[in-house]
C-alpha cells in the first residue's frame, strides 16, 4: 500500500466517527390522533440494522369487585415491541413486523391495545418502568419511549381522541327516544348513522362517545339509548330488555327528519349484539334502512331479560305494532340438563336446541331487506355464537337471490368484543387460556381494528 493509500485510508477512518456521532434517535408520532387512526410512529437517527425497542405505556381504568361494589380502578398497561432499523436508519412502525415484543405482526395499532399490567411476569427483563413513565398519563394518553439495552433514548407522548374537536352535540328526549346526536358542522347534506347499543345497555355519557366515533368520520350519528340498566336509570328509558319496540327506530327517523343538513336517503344502521339483533329485525321490517352494519349479531330473536340475565322471564326482548315478536326460549344459568354450560353461547345452544318450534318460529326474516349488510362476527364468542348466526344470515340472503347486498368477515380466533376501534386494551379483562377452544384476546383485537376499517369503508360507500 503507497503512502498516499495508508493517508487517505487514515483519514477516513478519523472521519468514520464524525460522519455518525451526530445522529441523534428519535421517535416521531402524531400528538393528537383520532381512536382507530394510526399515530405514525417513526424513529430515525439509528444505525442501519440496529434493533431497538418502542414501547408504549398506558393507564385505564378497570372495573374491579372491591369489598362488595363494583369500582374503577388504575391499571398501568406496558406494551413493547422490538424493530431493525432499515438501510436509513429508520424504523416505520405502522410498516414493519417486530422481531419481538407484545405482539409479532404488522400492525399499525398493536402497541396502542397490546399492553399487559405492569406486574405480569410476561414483561420480566424487558424493561422497569420507573413512576415517571406512568406520573399524570390520562386513561387516552399514550407514552412512549425508544430504547436501546437499557438506555432511553427518546420519549414522546400522545393523545387519542374520540372525537374531533368542533362537533356539535345535542341530547334527544321525547316519547319513546332517548339518545344523543353529534354531527360535524358542514354545509352539504349529511349522511346519518343510528347506532345501537348492546347488553351493557344505555347510558348518556356512552351515547356520546358512541355517536362521537362516526360523527368524526363525516356521519351525523343518533346513539339511541333503547334500554338502561336500574343501576344507572334513564328517565323514560325501559330497565330491563323486554319487548322493546323496533318502532323506536321509526321515532329516530321521524326527528332525524326535523333536522336541518341530513340526506335521509342514506340512513345506516349499525347494532353490537342485541343492537345487531334490534338492526337486523328492524332491516328487515323498514325499506327506509339503506345500509346495516351487524357486528357480532342473532339470526333469531331470543328471550328479554332483567338485571340478573338469568332467563325464563316468558317475554320477547322486541316488539311491532305492540305485539311481542316470536322469541327462542333461554335456558336460565341454573337449568343445565345436560351439564354444566361451557360459557354462555353453550347455554344459547342449548336453548335454540331445546326449543326448535320456537326457533323456526323466531327466526328474522333477512331474506325482506333491501339493505346492504355487512356482517363481521367472531367463530370463539363466548357470549353467544355469533360465528354461525352471521353465517346463516348471509346464507339466507344468498339463497333469496340477494347475495350482492351482504359482506361476511368471521374473525376465526376471535371472540365477542370486536366492536369498537381497535385500540382497547386486549389484556385489561383478558388473561392467558389453556383452553384450545378458546378466543385469542390478540386476534380479538387486531379483528376490532380490521372490523372498524371495514365499517368506515362500507359507511363511506354507501347508495343513495
Amino acid at each position: 500500500m503507497s503512502r498516499w493509500q495508508v493517508l487517505l485510508l487514515s483519514t477516513l477512518l478519523t472521519l468514520l466517527p464524525a460522519c455518525t456521532s451526530h445522529l441523534t434517535p428519535t421517535i416521531e408520532a402524531t400528538a393528537d390522533v383520532l381512536k382507530g387512526d394510526s399515530p405514525g410512529i417513526v424513529c430515525r437517527g439509528l444505525q442501519p440494522g440496529e434493533s431497538v425497542r418502542v414501547h408504549a405505556f398506558r393507564v385505564h381504568r378497570k372495573w374491579q369487585e372491591v369489598d362488595d361494589s363494583w369500582q374503577q380502578r388504575p391499571v398501568r398497561l406496558h406494551a413493547w415491541a422490538e424493530f431493525t432499523a432499515d438501510r436509513t436508519g429508520a424504523i416505520h412502525v405502522d410498516l414493519q413486523a417486530p422481531i419481538a415484543g407484545t405482539y409479532s405482526t404488522v400492525d399499525q395499532l398493536a402497541l396502542l391495545r397490546t399492553g399487559l399490567p405492569s406486574d405480569d411476569p410476561r414483561l420480566y427483563g424487558t424493561w422497569s418502568p420507573c413512576d415517571d413513565e406512568f406520573k399524570a398519563l390520562a386513561p387516552d394518553q399514550v407514552r412512549l419511549l425508544l430504547e436501546s439495552r437499557g438506555r432511553n433514548l427518546d420519549t414522546r407522548t400522545i393523545t387519542l381522541l374520540n372525537a374531533r374537536p368542533g362537533l356539535v352535540v345535542q341530547q334527544v328526549s321525547r316519547a319513546g327516544l332517548n339518545g344523543t346526536f353529534v354531527r360535524p358542522k358542514a354545509t352539504n347534506p349529511l349522511p346519518v348513522v343510528i347506532a345501537l347499543h348492546g347488553s351493557e345497555g344505555g347510558h348518556p355519557e356512552r351515547a356520546q362517545r358512541f355517536a362521537e366515533q362516526f360523527a368524526s368520520r363525516g356521519f351525523a350519528t343518533l346513539a339511541i339509548n333503547y334500554f338502561a340498566w336500574a343501576d344507572e336509570p334513564i328517565d323514560g328509558v325501559p330497565t330491563g330488555h323486554v319487548e322493546i319496540p323496533i318502532e323506536t327506530l321509526v321515532r329516530a327517523r321521524d326527528w332525524l327528519a326535523e333536522q336541518p343538513g341530513l340526506d335521509l336517503d342514506r340512513i345506516a344502521i349499525y347494532g353490537v349484539s342485541k343492537g345487531a339483533e334490534f338492526t337486523l329485525v328492524a332491516a328487515s321490517e323498514y325499506d327506509w334502512i339503506n345500509s346495516v352494519i351487524a357486528v357480532v349479531p342473532s339470526d333469531a330473536v331470543w328471550e328479554g331479560y332483567d338485571s340478573d340475565h338469568n332467563g325464563g322471564l316468558g317475554a320477547s326482548s322486541w316488539s311491532l305494532n305492540d305485539r311481542p315478536l316470536p322469541y327462542i326460549p333461554v335456558l336460565p344459568f341454573a337449568d343445565a340438563p345436560d351439564g354444566p354450560y361451557r360459557n354462555n353461547a353453550h347455554r344459547y345452544d342449548r336453548s335454540r336446541a331445546r326449543h326448535p318450534e320456537e326457533a323456526n318460529a323466531a327466526r328474522i326474516p333477512v331474506e325482506k331487506t333491501s339493505a346492504r349488510v355487512l356482517l363481521l362476527a367472531g367463530d370463539c364468542d363466548e357470549v353467544w355464537a355469533s360465528g354461525d348466526m352471521a353465517r346463516n344470515v348471509a346464507e339466507t340472503l344468498v339463497a333469496a337471490g340477494k347475495g350482492d347486498q351482504v359482506s361476511l368477515c368471521i374473525y376465526p380466533t376471535a371472540g365477542h368484543q370486536i366492536a369498537g376501534t381497535g385500540t382497547f386494551p386486549v389484556w385489561l379483562y383478558n388473561e392467558l387460556s389453556t383452553d384450545p377452544n378458546g378466543k385469542d384476546p390478540l386476534a380479538e383485537g387486531a379483528a376490532a381494528a380490521d372490523a372498524w376499517k371495514r365499517t368506515l369503508h362500507f359507511l363511506r360507500t354507501m347508495p343513495k
